[in-house]
């Protein structure tokens, strides 16, 4: 039996193992629905959100940070962030990282900024 299991382990594709980008994305928006925001806040929505992969990008360990927007209500109050949150796979799982969070009605040149550098691709 150990010799079955072995075999089948070394014939599967490694790359089976890793988690995808919606994988990625998923776990990020689990965390800001659970951890982002305190426990009166409700997060509406989570749109737009994409992995952007850094330099050091295999198809055997990720990391970089997955961008979007989240839509937030307190109370009467709603209220539309772009987020930037660090992104990595671990094993077979995924760390998030802390999120910056960035109101583009207050403070668009931070964001922009921000946006750019982080949001893109390494190529």
């Amino acid at each position: 039996m150990k010799i079955l299991i072995t075999m089948l382990a070394m014939l599967l594709p490694f790359s089976a193992l890793a988690v995808t980008d919606d994988e990625i994305v998923t776990s990020v928006k689990k965390e800001a629905e659970a951890v982002w925001f305190p426990s009166e806040v409700t997060v509406e929505s989570f749109e737009n959100a994409k992995f952007f992969p850094s330099a050091e990008y295999s198809e055997y360990s990720r990391s970089g940070n997955v961008c979007g927007v989240i839509t937030a209500r307190s109370g009467g109050q709603k209220v539309s962030l772009n987020f930037i949150s660090e992104a990595e796979e671990v094993n077979g799982g995924v760390r998030v990282g802390t999120p910056q969070l960035y109101d583009k009605s207050k403070e668009p040149a931070v964001a922009r900024k921000a946006l750019s550098q982080k949001c893109k691709n390494p190529l």
